[in-house]
């Protein structure tokens, strides 16, 4: 089993302390033993997200990760999903269980905690969005190419700002 270890830093806008909060929220098990964030052995820097703009400064925060595929923004077509809980109008979220590689990241803010997207009639979010590159479509839906991103050594930290 794939072992999924992340760790949140959660920054309140406005607060003078800057020291962030840090919570590690999903430990999961290889091989029947778990796994804690010191054990976890990779030399890869994480991938961080932070997020910027919050709607809710408490409504969950689900992200999106996908490689190239036919089903980018497709929850069928995602490679893998975060949910986060953030306690203030900024979040930076440290993903440490993927290889470095190209991605694409589309986000939402749960506000209703309906666990999905709300959209209107026409298809448009109803609820706080954002997408890697801080792609902002025109006419079309998004593709994998107009929201691709390099997560490597060098370049491993995005920075977003939700509409």
């Amino acid at each position: 089993m794939l072992a999924v270890v992340l760790s949140l830093s959660l920054v309140r806008c406005g607060e003078k302390n800057s020291e962030a909060e840090t919570t590690d929220i999903v430990t999961e098990t290889i091989k029947g033993e778990e796994v804690t964030p010191t054990e976890k052995k990779s030399n890869r820097k994480p991938l961080t997200v932070v997020i910027t703009n919050l709607p809710s400064a408490d409504a969950p925060v689900v992200l999106g990760l996908y490689q190239e595929n036919d089903q980018f923004l497709h929850d069928e077509g995602r490679l893998k999903a975060y949910t986060f809980i953030p306690k203030g109008k900024t979040l930076t979220a440290q993903i440490t269980d993927q290889e470095y590689g190209e991605y694409a990241i589309s986000i939402y803010q749960d506000e209703n905690s309906s666990g999905k997207m709300d959209k209107n009639i026409l298809g448009i979010p109803k609820e706080g969005w954002c997408l890697s590159n801080n792609y902002k479509p025109k006419l079309k839906a998004p593709s994998f190419e107009d929201c691709k991103f390099d997560y490597d050594k060098k370049s491993n930290t995005l920075t977003l700002e939700m509409n």
